[in-house]
């Protein structure tokens, strides 16, 4: 019965319908990068983007800089999760629970008084400088990786589609089999096992699949489906082993079509296990219509080893797209069709001084953070030819640019904000697919557009639901001409070529710690 009430609360609350999108927009190709474990106050500490309107709580002016891969993984299962936003409204740092680091690890390096200061951080800053950055940008779901990839995939993590009992859990945990740690899907081994939450907000093994009790492997709509019924392309470039996490395709059984160990389904050969093969596509005109692209553990942001190609791994992407061969789409190439949206999978256990914004709004039960949803704050760069040069979505002007960490900012009333279902309503509109389709076939409140807060709904103006009616439409204008490429900074260690060359060895796990 809750259940119920609490569907049409929120459909009452944000007011759309499942509609068909006629709207002819330039783009043509959205690629989706999909980088780990991080958060905007840990990451963007550019004195450009402070000034120029970004909600970062500035570092002090004692605190010690960290080289990007220098930090053990911090916990950011869901427990972390609801332990950490305890630290966070008790004005304590979400590394406090975590000081028991592995041996010779410097526990200052997690302090929230240390931040990403490293040279290797600057073509982020560089891209979010002459791009589109977010201010408020929420990772779906209150917990790790394997759930936040099924959330940027088919905008849930729950088992099965509506009306089926389990539609309202949500799986809340990465594999828990230690044997098989990164095991995840409809190909993994038997005995594998993940929870799920409920809407008491407990977690326990409710979903049976063939019955083994928790086994990862689920079948409700995905964006895919959109993307193939409307004779369009999609590819998923990923890490090279097909029963990873962070492969979301192998999760959902309709697109995997598991037998013996192995995805069978015809389209499979769109999930690209060797996710370097994206900077060999773009420049001989191989880009897909829809693309997510998820560096291996060599290239990822995620602390831990010597890792430190991440941010040149993502500027070459957007470098290849912009400087793209004249011959790629019809004599116009890449760069005036194309859409670049850059995020984190999850806050990564580092700090951040905004709070989820859904954590109490309009829930029935406020314990279950409104369905597991939405999570910690993580950054969004939006890059294309439509997106004005520098642009901030919910601009914030803190009376002394976060001097002394006093910050004004009402963060919890901006004008904009964003989860991981803008990404997907935003594909669907510019792709022309319809939006909210992927749970069109009944009201699965989790999906895609329901969960991405595009327009602020108590009327703040700005962005109403007529001026915002999609995913992200704060950062594009489609009425203006293209605007030229702005050249990424010269890159600090590698290139594409050196990437295609897998320098730094071969494919790794993204969290996998060893440099």
């Amino acid at each position: 019965m809750k259940g119920s009430v609490r569907i049409c609360l929120l459909l009452l609350a944000i007011g759309g319908v499942v509609h068909a999108q006629t709207f002819k927009t330039p783009i043509q190709h959205v690629i989706i990068v999909v980088q780990e474990n991080r958060t905007p106050d840990n990451l963007f500490q550019d004195p450009t983007l402070l000034s120029n309107g970004a909600d970062i709580q500035k570092a002090p002016s004692n605190a010690a800089g960290i080289a990007l891969g220098s930090c053990w993984d911090i916990g950011h299962g869901h427990g972390s999760w609801n332990t950490e936003l305890l630290d966070q409204q008790n004005g304590r740092g979400f590394c406090d629970d975590n000081v028991g680091g592995p041996a010779g690890c410097d526990p200052l390096a997690c302090s929230p008084d240390t931040y990403v200061s490293d040279p290797a951080i600057q073509p982020y800053w560089k891209l979010a400088e002459t791009n589109g950055f977010a201010n408020y940008m929420f990772q779906t779901n209150e917990g790790p990786s394997f759930l936040a990839h099924q959330f940027l995939f088919g905008g849930s993590s729950a088992p099965v589609a509506y009306p089926t009992l389990l539609y309202n859990h949500f799986a809340s945990e990465n594999m828990l089999n230690p044997a098989n740690s990164n095991e995840a899907g409809c190909i993994a081994p038997s005995g594998q096992q993940t929870k799920d939450i409920d809407a008491n907000g407990e977690e326990d093994f409710d979903y049976s699949y063939n019955g083994m009790l928790g086994y990862p492997c689920y079948d409700h709509g995905t964006l895919t489906d959109l993307v193939t019924a409307n004779h369009l392309s999609w590819r998923w470039y990923g890490f090279s082993k097909p029963g990873s996490i962070w492969n979301a395709p192998n999760a959902i059984s309709h697109v995997c079509v598991p037998s013996n160990g192995n995805c069978t389904r015809s389209d499979w050969k769109n999930v690209d296990l060797k996710d370097t093969d994206i900077f060999a596509d773009i420049p001989n005109c191989k880009l897909a219509n829809v693309s997510w692209v998820i560096p291996d553990g060599s290239y990822s942001d995620h602390p831990g080893g010597l890792r430190e190609g991440g941010p040149d791994w993502v500027a070459s992407i957007v470098s290849l797209v912009g400087n793209s061969n004249g011959a790629c789409d019809n004599g116009k190439g890449y760069w005036n069709d194309t859409a670049i949206l850059i995020t984190w999978d999850d806050w990564g256990g580092f700090y951040d001084h905004v709070p989820p914004y859904e954590q109490l709004i309009g829930c029935v039960n406020p314990t279950f953070g409104c369905g597991y949803v939405a999570g910690f704050r993580v950054p969004l760069i939006v890059v294309s030819a439509y997106t004005p040069a520098g642009y901030i979505s919910g601009h914030c002007t803190p009376s002394t640019n976060g001097q002394n960490n006093a910050e004004v900012c009402l963060n919890n009333k901006p004008p904009y904000w964003h989860d991981f279902g803008s990404i997907l309503n935003f594909t669907e509109y510019v792709m022309g697919l319809p939006q909210g389709g992927i749970s069109k076939t009944g009201p699965a409140w989790f999906f895609d557009d329901y969960w991405a807060q595009d327009y602020y709904k108590s009327g703040t103006p700005g962005c109403t639901q007529q001026l915002c009616p999609y995913g992200l439409s704060d950062f594009f204008n489609f009425g203006a001409a293209p605007v030229a490429f702005t050249p990424v900074q010269a890159l600090t260690y590698h290139t594409a070529q050196d990437f295609i060359n897998l320098v730094g060895g071969q494919p790794e796990d993204p969290d996998n710690e060893t440099p």
